[in-house]
């Protein structure tokens, strides 16, 4: 099963190294964000992106990387998946979950 997300205008797709978001009505690509570690999700209308450094806060409208919230996931090196519940955003990482507050 490919890992994907749906957003408010794109579906984010992770190929395994890159996420791509996909225009819901063609699955046109509309940007691109190398070096993720999964999908994304959504939270305060942007979407966020898991990558080696930490959390990317992307431009919804051109993929651009207006930050990088840093994290530290010890020695986890494998996918991410993430989930926003209000305020609080869940990381799955492996079989374990992390709430980041």
């Amino acid at each position: 099963m490919t890992p994907t997300r749906t957003i408010p205008g794109a579906i984010l797709w992770w190929t395994g190294s890159q996420t791509i978001a996909l225009n819901p009505t063609d699955l046109r690509p509309i940007w691109t964000v190398r070096n993720t570690l999964g999908p994304g999700t959504l939270m305060a209308e942007h979407p966020l992106l898991p990558t080696p450094a930490g959390l990317a806060v992307i431009n919804p409208t051109d993929g651009a990387v207006l930050r990088t919230i840093p994290v530290d996931r010890g020695e986890h090196k494998g996918s991410i998946t993430l989930s926003a519940l209000g305020p609080v955003l869940l990381e799955q990482r492996g079989p374990t979950v992390v709430a980041l507050h």
